[in-house]
């Protein structure tokens, strides 16, 4: 069953309050710090709807098993599937022809689009038709870790709610590399990309395996699903480093700023923290964290990973 992730705060108990006073919105945007942030809590507030017990979600029943497992029958999961690994029209307007049928349950009705930041323009104004006369009883769920590309017109027809992710829930992890990084000279940027690299690697790897079965298993799902399903693991496992070197940084910054240890990501490395604080400045640190933000749209050009990683830690060599 997927982890639910637990950090929420105030958005679960917001969407639990809603439900529980029969007051939910018809159309949510489910942002996270990750997308699989976004995604669990998507599945949570499905299992909310369609759970078959009083303590609800209980994650057990019937219901919300097939939620976890993406095969409700009364709820429908959208994802990029064509070539371009881009929601169309069509699929827009099968999302639109379910939510317009009857339940099968005779309850609620739920769509979720994954990835919903790679709808085509086209698609989203064909989206505009059901979040302004919403079947009664649905639930439309828009996910994406990047809420900005949803035009306005999308964003201002949805309630927006946020799951925050703990840094223990990375799909990789890189912590070993946190000895040498930020990088003082070549070699250890070299040394960095290595380390870093070994890891996507063996990540991504296993991956493949997993949505190669995956395929082979699945007979409902099309090649081109699962190939786009598997370039968007890619993305998210090469952000899951990006992330990580992120946060190290935050904490870098933080423990420059003064002797509060509140907010650390990495609590335990606190005189780790220290020590490469005391080396640079704090404009040296806001630039560096400068650089591996820009990280996530060199890792989309068709450069190699490893190139694009070390020219940016041979960047932060001062």
């Amino acid at each position: 069953m997927m982890p639910i992730t637990e950090n929420v705060g105030d958005s679960w108990q917001g969407i639990e309050k809603s439900f529980h006073a029969g007051k939910m919105a018809h159309a949510y945007i489910v942002e996270g710090s990750s997308f699989q942030a976004a995604e669990t809590f998507a599945r949570r507030m499905l299992q909310l709807i369609f759970c078959q017990r009083d303590d609800v979600p209980c994650q057990a029943c019937s219901s919300c098993i097939a939620v976890d497992e993406g095969k409700h029958v009364d709820a429908l999961f959208l994802e990029p599937g064509s070539k371009s690994r881009q929601i169309v029209v069509a699929d827009v307007e099968e999302l639109i022809a379910r939510m317009n049928h009857t339940s099968f349950q005779g309850g609620w009705k739920a769509a979720v689009v994954l990835h919903a930041d790679r709808l085509q323009q086209s698609a989203e104004n064909k989206l505009l038709k059901i979040l302004e006369e919403p079947p009664s009883q649905s639930l439309l769920l828009l996910v994406t870790d990047n809420k900005q590309a949803l035009l306005p017109t999308i964003k201002s027809r949805c309630l927006h709610v946020f799951s925050k992710e703990n840094a223990s829930r990375d799909l990789l992890d890189i912590r070993n590399a946190f000895g040498i990084f930020p990088p003082t000279s070549g070699q250890e940027a070299e040394m960095l990309t290595q380390i870093i690299g070994s890891s996507l690697f063996e990540v991504i790897s296993l991956r493949e395996e997993a949505i190669k079965a995956e395929l082979e298993a699945e007979i409902e799902l099309s090649k081109e699903v699962l190939e786009a399903r598997l370039s968007s693991d890619r993305k998210l496992i090469r952000e899951s480093a990006v992330t990580q070197l992120l946060r190290w940084l935050h904490d870098v910054l933080l423990v420059k700023s003064g002797p509060t240890q509140k907010d650390l990501y990495f609590i335990d490395r606190v005189d780790q923290l220290r020590g490469i604080a005391n080396r640079y400045s704090a404009d040296d640190i806001l630039m560096m964290l400068r650089d591996i933000e820009n990280l996530k749209q060199r890792l989309d050009t068709n450069l190699p990973e490893q190139l694009v990683f070390e020219n940016v830690f041979r960047k932060m060599i001062r």
